[in-house]
């Protein structure tokens, strides 16, 4: 998950003259860093109204990759409010690396430097999700002959 640094939120909410108002994306909390191949999530994001605000509606924007692109438009937020906004699903069609970009957007925003927020998920290719899933699924006693040793480091008991 990628959120604001506190400190750059207080200072920027600290800069808000009365009567203006002020949103700002604080973090992204889905899609998670990894996912699996051909999952299916739903992403969300989180976002808040400065309580001095005098406006209740923000649209959100949010993109994954070059593939995703919604936006929920009219999302009410009530001044001094923090509330969690889902999108439609997003099903991770694609391994490697993308984007994730949040951009919220008001008409009375005087703020717009909270107003963005970026990180990354990166897709498991269906080769590395297969080959976790069979480790996962081993038995407790499953012994490891390789290179001498028993054990490994994936938490497989010895015997």
């Amino acid at each position: 998950m990628k959120t604001a640094s506190l400190l750059s939120l207080i200072l920027l909410l600290g800069s808000t003259a009365v009567g203006q108002s002020d949103f700002g994306v604080l973090a992204i909390w889905s899609p998670p860093d990894t996912v699996r191949f051909n999952s299916e999530t739903i992403p969300q994001v989180r976002i808040y109204a400065d309580e001095d605000n005098t406006e209740e509606e923000v649209s959100i924007l949010l993109r994954i990759g070059t593939e995703y692109e919604e936006t929920v438009v009219d999302t009410t937020v009530v001044p001094g409010d923090t509330i969690t906004v889902a999108f439609p699903l997003w099903e991770a069609e694609s391994a490697g690396n993308f984007a994730v970009l949040c951009s919220l957007f008001s008409e009375d925003d005087i703020l717009f430097d909270n107003d963005t927020l970026t990180a990354e998920v990166h897709v498991l290719p269906p080769w590395l999700d297969f080959s976790v899933d069979a480790l996962l699924d081993l038995p407790d006693t499953t012994l490891w002959r390789g290179h001498g040793h028993q054990g490994n480091s994936l938490g497989v008991r010895q015997q």
